[in-house]
């Protein structure tokens, strides 16, 4: 059982470590998109990646490359952040919502999962748009802490 355990734990921990990638080099995939670039002196840029590994960052400004070592950025940034978090918060304060709704029903076929699911539905809908509305950002990469 103790063994099973410790394989479970490090096969865990190994697949989360593989998972984030929080090098530089993970900046590649975002290949032609416009990201905020922050720099060590605090300036800002907004370029288009052009390539990037893990000691450098290559970027078009105004249509001009511009190399950008690693040292010298501080973090990478998009614009906006998914919708992801306001569905899944809504949709858990629906699921009670649907059940309790059931509580208190004149007739005895109330159907208590149908209206977990309805509750889940329209309350992951509501807080999906109201994520809508909050613009944010979603951080790419961030200097590793010395």
């Amino acid at each position: 059982m103790r063994a099973a355990l410790t394989v479970a734990l490090l096969a865990s921990s190994l697949s989360i470590a593989w998972g984030q990638n929080t090098g530089l080099s993970s900046v590649a995939r975002y290949a032609g998109r416009l990201v905020w670039v922050q720099g060590r002196t605090g300036s800002q840029l907004l370029a288009r990646v052009v390539s990037a590994t893990n000691t450098e960052l290559v970027v078009s400004l105004g249509g001009v490359p511009r190399t950008l070592p690693v040292t010298e950025i501080v973090r990478v940034w998009l614009e906006g952040d998914s919708l992801t978090g306001g569905a899944i918060i809504g949709g858990a304060t629906g699921i009670p919502v649907g059940v309790l709704s059931c509580q208190g029903s004149v007739t005895e076929n109330c159907n208590v999962l149908g209206r977990a699911v309805l509750g889940a539905v329209l309350y992951g809908a509501i807080g999906a748009w109201i994520d809508s509305r909050h613009h944010g950002r979603t951080v790419i990469y961030r200097e590793p802490r010395p």
